[in-house]
């Protein structure tokens, strides 16, 4: 069982997150505006991935936070990003079955995440 210690310091990195992906969202639309759908979703994409992966590196918890920033200001722009460009090929009707796979892909995604995580905390043991 966790302690409330032990949670804290994670729902403020949850919460650093999500405040970098609510304030940073408009200006990302903006640029996907100005910019090219075709340019724009593989930079934020390029950039999550690679937030991502120097979050292995962090040695303590406030560079997880500066981490977590980071990556909330790569995610920001990504999913209106993609609904955006949704719309721009598809019709009204046939544009919510599609965003809905997308959206279900990334839940689905983010379960086997989990998962993943938790196999790979168990052949560390070993």
């Amino acid at each position: 069982m966790s302690s409330s210690r032990s949670v804290h310091p994670l729902l403020s990195a949850f919460l650093g997150t999500t405040a970098a992906d609510s304030t940073i969202q408009v200006p990302c639309n903006i640029i996907l505006k100005r910019t090219t759908p075709r340019f724009w979703l593989p930079t934020l994409t390029i950039l999550w991935g690679i937030v991502a992966t120097l979050m292995g590196i962090v040695q303590n918890l406030t560079g997880f936070f500066i981490a977590r920033f980071f990556l909330g200001v790569a995610e920001s722009g990504l999913f209106p990003g993609v609904v955006y460009y949704f719309s721009m090929w598809y019709k009204r009707r046939e544009r919510q079955y599609r965003i809905s796979l997308f959206f279900g892909a990334a839940a689905l995604a983010g379960s086997f995440g989990g998962i993943l995580a938790y196999v790979s905390s168990i052949s560390q043991e070993y």
